[in-house]
């Protein structure tokens, strides 16, 4: 049995989470709390509105096409140096944060679902 699709396949149930958040425009980790993150997509310190986007879209990427966190660096460059946005912590911490806390987020969330309805 070749299982090399198997892994590409998407992951609905995780996409379906991801996609109904809502973008939360805030200053500190600690804005949002709590169950909220599970409706609120947010990074702190991303104020503005087409920032918040621009980090939305290249999370939506990993989500969706499990693009990896090297793949989400780039977009994380791209998008700070387009945005001239000043972020606190290293490069490498900051991008590998948003990323698996968004990524792993979406999963969990997806697999509960699968599980409370098989």
């Amino acid at each position: 049995m070749n299982d090399d699709a198997y892994g590409k396949l998407p992951f609905e149930e995780a996409i379906e989470f991801f996609r109904k958040k809502l973008n939360i425009s805030t200053r500190h980790w600690n804005d949002i709390w709590k169950e909220a993150h599970n409706k609120a997509f947010m990074i702190a310190g991303a104020q503005k509105a087409d920032l918040l986007m621009d980090f939305r879209t290249a999370v939506e990427k990993a989500v969706t096409d499990g693009a990896t966190l090297y793949q989400f660096q780039k977009d994380f460059d791209a998008i700070v140096k387009n945005h001239g946005w000043d972020y606190h912590g290293s490069r490498n911490w900051r991008s590998r944060i948003i990323y698996e806390t968004n990524v792993r987020q979406a999963y969990n969330a997806g697999r509960e679902r699968q599980m409370a309805d098989p």
